[in-house]
């Protein structure tokens, strides 16, 4: 268990080396992240993935706040001390916890994430049907439910080797090694496996996974953090699974899911349905809708992947990889 911290910025790489210190940007370098397929002389906001007590974070911040020429004022944070508020070239700091497998293992449940991301083939209005529904007793707003209604294509072929990722429309993918592990471990059908059509040829067939089972999630205390409101009603457009810095929102906490501790789901894989992401859209984007009935814009928010310890230990007996998992608490 390792405690980390992302920094993402606001400017593209060269931009933001431009800005700072040489010697910093020169350090800095062996820290970017870069979206897949990306570099950086591509115009791109990349991360940088730091220890949380990397001395770097500190300097980067208060470099950060030099380049911005805005006001700065000292201000407490829940775990640690970042003092930059207003500087426009840190677009947020993300402080959370890298556990091992090991640390997972003592948990029933362990929450999935993906590491590789996976393009559709456009258009998306070929796997989905979207229906807008407007808020009630609100004109400002809307719901978007995209419903799919056919089997996927990925816009590239699937890179050798690969166990699993997402979609960059958060649909679970896996190759057919892994579908075959999984089958042997979890017979039951908890999940449905569907056909995944790939370009070239592909040496084993890819398939998206569909559960069919809901883990229960407990608010409070699952942290769900809402990031922007409707203007007009005040409901949630945008929420995440974090805890945010009372005075700048940028600066979040990873949170963790909580589950009943009488809760007996059915079978070793199950989504929630708390989501993360975009859960309403501002009545603009709704219109353009109408007029651009193409769902790539109104994607819902992500729903949390949950593995039973059980599916877990198994995958990791052969050796599955690229995932990162974070426990699931029971209370």
């Amino acid at each position: 268990m390792q405690e980390k911290v992302r920094v993402s910025l606001a400017a593209s790489w060269p931009e933001a080396r431009r800005r700072l210190p040489k010697s910093l940007a020169a350090q800095l370098e062996s820290h970017l992240s870069l979206p897949p397929g990306a570099s950086t002389a591509m115009i791109v906001y990349p991360n940088l993935e730091f220890d949380a007590a990397d001395p770097l974070v500190a300097d980067l911040l208060a470099a950060a706040q030099s380049s911005g020429g805005k006001a700065k004022r000292q201000r407490p944070f829940a775990r640690h001390q970042p003092e930059e508020t207003t500087d426009p070239l840190v677009r947020q700091v993300l402080y959370y916890t890298e556990y091992t497998p090991a640390d997972l293992f003592a948990h029933r449940f362990i929450q999935l994430s993906l590491l590789e991301i996976r393009p559709l083939a456009r258009p998306l209005s070929q796997f989905y049907r979207a229906v807008i529904t407007p808020t009630p007793g609100c004109e400002a707003c809307g719901f978007v439910d995209l419903t799919q209604t056919a089997n996927l294509r990925l816009a590239e072929p699937w890179p050798p080797g690969v166990f699993w990722g997402e979609t960059d429309n958060y649909e679970l993918l896996v190759s057919d090694r892994l579908k075959t592990i999984w089958q042997a471990a979890s017979p039951a059908a908890e999940v449905i496996f569907q056909p995944v059509e790939t370009p070239g040829k592909s040496a084993e067939t890819i398939w998206q996974v569909r559960p069919q089972q809901v883990l229960p999630v407990q608010i409070p205390p699952t942290a769900v953090q809402v990031l922007s409101r409707c203007p007009t009603c005040q409901r949630p457009l945008t929420a995440y699974l974090r805890r945010c810095d009372e005075v700048d929102s940028r600066y979040q906490t990873e949170a963790l899911l909580y589950t009943p501790a009488n809760t007996t789901p059915i079978g070793d894989f199950w989504q929630t349905a708390v989501i993360d992401g975009r859960v309403r859209l501002p009545r603009h984007l709704l219109e353009n809708y109408a007029h651009n009935p193409e769902p790539s814009y109104v994607r819902p928010a992500r729903p949390f992947w949950i593995l039973s310890n059980r599916l877990l230990q198994e995958f990791h007996k052969h050796a599955i990889h690229n995932w990162t998992g974070k426990p699931v608490l029971i209370i």
